[in-house]
């Protein structure tokens, strides 16, 4: 995580530590402060910082979130053992189908209180940059690299699926000039980069995935095109999430690496992605796989994880221009 940065410290508010002493638990000490005075103190060039907070990605609070949702210690690591108890027996099969209700809510409720602390890292740097007179010569931008789920669907955690729970995530724009609203057009983590180097002054790169959503700070409208997501690890099979206007397409790969549609939802009627529409909408689902086929080969190579670069014709790259895949560059 430190490739290209010229300073990185472990910046993690809700890191948790045993006393030897004690066994009671502890807040480590992290580079909280050293980062407000990187944000304030003088400087002879532009900064970039990106601050990646874990508090929301481990369910883990700053101790003292926990009284705002009436856990003391003792409480929070009993419900930590129970939940892991509850993880592995799901991953053996031999879970219970009903879960306690007061384990659920006792999550939800760490969630709530790790995304305080979260909350209060961003409102300190936004506090720290009024301070020292910065806040309107800087762009900043607040979002998450995933959601949790929160036994949505009978378990918790990511990295074993990719519905709402877990793609939909909050991105927050403030740049010089930008206009004041929310936008409800489907947009990407892939076009963060276009999008900051963008306002940043910056000349494009030309390999980007995504697109600059500059347009929509200025109150312009982007092209449709796809919404891609994608899941591989030692657990699952490849898996993509292909998102076109209100519809999501559900596609996991085959032995031949071949995607096969698994599921289809309509959003706007269904926007947990609760009923499957696949068979009911089968000619549209196919339609929609044969066009992510087409236009895999370029994903995965953009992606580093094919040839190093893939060859198109003039009327495949037409077709995926037209589609949304890739830019008229």
């Amino acid at each position: 995580l430190a490739a290209g940065f010229e300073r990185y410290d472990v910046n993690d508010p809700a890191r948790f530590g045993i006393d030897p002493k004690t066994k009671a638990t502890v807040q480590l000490h992290g580079s909280r402060r050293s980062l407000m005075e990187l944000l304030s103190g003088p400087r002879a060039r532009p900064l970039f910082a990106f601050v990646h907070t874990f508090a929301a990605h481990h369910g883990l609070p700053a101790i003292a979130k926990l009284k705002n949702i009436g856990m003391d210690d003792d409480d929070f690591r009993a419900m930590r053992t129970d939940l892991t108890g509850l993880l592995a027996a799901q991953r053996a099969g031999d879970a219970d189908d009903v879960i306690d209700p007061q384990l659920i809510a006792n999550v939800i409720g760490v969630y709530d209180a790790s995304v305080m602390s979260a909350d209060e890292l961003v409102g300190e740097m936004v506090e720290t940059l009024i301070a020292a007179g910065r806040l309107e010569n800087t762009i900043l931008v607040v979002t998450s690299d995933h959601g949790q789920e929160l036994f949505d669907r009978g378990t918790v955690g990511h990295g074993h699926q990719m519905h709402p729970e877990l793609l939909r995530v909050p991105l927050l724009i403030r740049a010089p000039g930008a206009r004041v609203g929310t936008e409800s057009a489907p947009v990407s983590l892939v076009d963060i980069g276009p999008t900051v180097r963008e306002l940043a002054g910056l000349p494009a790169d030309e390999g980007a995935h995504g697109s600059s959503l500059v347009p929509l700070l200025k109150g312009e409208t982007l092209r449709p095109r796809p919404i891609l997501s994608h899941l591989a690890n030692s657990d699952t099979s490849a898996t993509h999430v292909v998102r076109l206007g209100q519809l999501t397409l559900h596609l996991t790969e085959d032995d031949e690496g071949q995607p096969q549609p698994t599921a289809l939802f309509d959003l706007a009627a269904d926007p947990l992605e609760h009923h499957d529409l696949l068979e009911q909408r089968r000619a549209l689902a196919d339609e929609m796989t044969a066009e992510f086929v087409l236009a895999l080969p370029l994903l995965k190579s953009q992606a580093g994880r094919g040839a190093d670069s893939v060859a198109l014709d003039d009327d495949t790259r037409r077709q995926l221009e037209e589609l949304g895949y890739v830019t008229g560059k």
